[in-house]
């Protein structure tokens, strides 16, 4: 689309039905696709928001952000995301690792560019297998066992405590538990929420926290980001708060892994760096990541790398890597304590001060977006709350009426 055009088009104007289109795809408010769908509408890109299982959120705040959203429903959701995916003009499908099981049997449905480019990504999806394949072609990764393979035991005498165990799919943390003692790593491998089979262990590697992200396309890496992990939620989720870096070293172990993977588009890598100044890629994630709009902070929009990408802009990125020790809180991550308080006011100066800049950033649309989401958080976590405090508050009268059921009868 040409400049001309797109000053021509409102911002808060429909793309329509057959515009190129970037599907998300859900199950919950996925704060990085939130951010990056407005941004790509400024630039003429149709959004559809799909979201699997029941409606999450405000469906008005949906349609805020994107052109279109629906909810899958039906026996089949592979078949339901199929006939939307050919309704659509699909140049790209950004989705949350779990619903890879219901794109991949679609990739017939896709033109045969974009096709490759979702196979890509759905490649290094299941995280054993990633980690066998960067191993395998020399990017360190930490040692890793499938669960049906080895007791909890043989692993705790190879790696030492403590010993992660994974889902060999997942996203933001999910899944993840990070065992200190026996006892803990055999309730990990054996939960009985999940499946033996789809879960491994990891060895645990000490250090610091850093992460590479970059926008690449078939041709080039387009823009680059080296980070360090200043905060983030226990034991191993979302960063909150991070300082941008000038590293060579992680940055070219980054290329490498993007290399062997051979991903196009977003991607974030979680990296350990040891006491000995080794980088270990712990995680790939080949997909939009949390904060990338953060570091418009930094000076870089991640977007215009991943319009190139995706083949929406011949102009090459203002900027192709941040400015450094420039710290700063990822939004909304950062605003997880205040919303489980149920305190709204709090949270309403927090979101105030801490989304300020991306009116600017991402537009209006995308803001109040937010607002109405964080309320309906916070006032979820005061009902959680309230109905905590009330079961606390009743104990003591269920005690005293066991013991009233079990003590002698008094004499009258």
């Amino acid at each position: 689309m040409t400049a001309s055009a797109q000053r021509s088009m409102s911002r808060g104007a429909r793309r329509r039905v057959g515009t190129p289109c970037v599907i998300f795809l859900d199950d919950t408010r996925w704060a990085a696709f939130h951010q990056l769908a407005p941004l790509l509408r400024r630039a003429g890109v149709r959004t559809v928001r799909v979201s699997a299982g029941a409606q999450t959120g405000s469906r008005f705040g949906s349609r805020l952000v994107y052109d279109r959203y629906e909810v899958l429903s039906g026996a089949s959701e592979a078949g339901a995301l199929r006939r939307i995916l050919e309704e659509e003009n699909v140049i790209d499908i950004q989705f949350v690792e779990r619903f890879g099981a219901i794109v991949r049997p679609n990739l017939g449905v896709l033109d045969a560019g974009v096709a490759e480019r979702v196979a890509r990504r759905l490649a290094v999806q299941d995280k054993l297998s990633a980690a066998q394949l960067f191993h395998d072609s020399g990017v360190r990764t930490p040692a890793v066992v499938p669960v049906t393979e080895a007791s909890p035991g043989a692993v705790a005498a190879r790696f030492g405590f403590p010993v992660v165990v994974k889902a060999r799919v997942g996203s933001a943390g999910t899944n993840v538990i990070i065992a200190g003692d026996v006892e803990s790593l055999i309730a990990a491998a054996t939960a009985p929420d999940g499946d033996p089979e789809d879960r491994y262990y990891e060895q645990y590697v000490y250090g610091e926290k850093l992460n590479y992200a970059a926008a690449a396309t078939s041709a080039d890496i387009e823009q680059e980001l080296a980070y360090r992990v200043i905060r983030w939620l226990e034991p191993a989720g979302t960063a909150f708060e991070v300082q941008t870096i000038s590293d060579p070293q992680l940055e070219a172990f980054g290329r490498r892994a993007i290399a062997v993977a051979g991903c196009t588009g977003l991607m974030n890598m979680d990296v350990i760096r040891d006491t000995e100044g080794r980088d270990w890629l712990i995680d790939f994630n080949s997909r939009a990541f949390g904060g990338a709009v953060c570091f418009r902070a930094a000076g870089i929009d991640m977007s215009q790398g991943y319009l190139r990408a995706i083949g929406m802009s011949s102009t090459p990125p203002a900027c192709a890597s941040p400015r450094a020790d420039v710290r700063f809180r990822v939004f909304p991550t950062c605003l997880g304590e205040a919303i489980s308080s149920g305190r709204m006011m709090r949270t309403a100066v927090l979101f105030v001060r801490e989304s300020w800049p991306y009116l600017r950033w991402v537009g209006i649309r995308y803001w109040l977006s937010e607002a109405l989401a964080i309320a309906d958080s916070v006032r979820t976590a005061r009902r959680a709350r309230a109905q905590r405090d009330g079961l606390r508050e009743s104990e003591p009268t269920l005690a005293q009426a066991r013991a009233n059921e079990t003590a002698p009868p008094v004499a009258r």
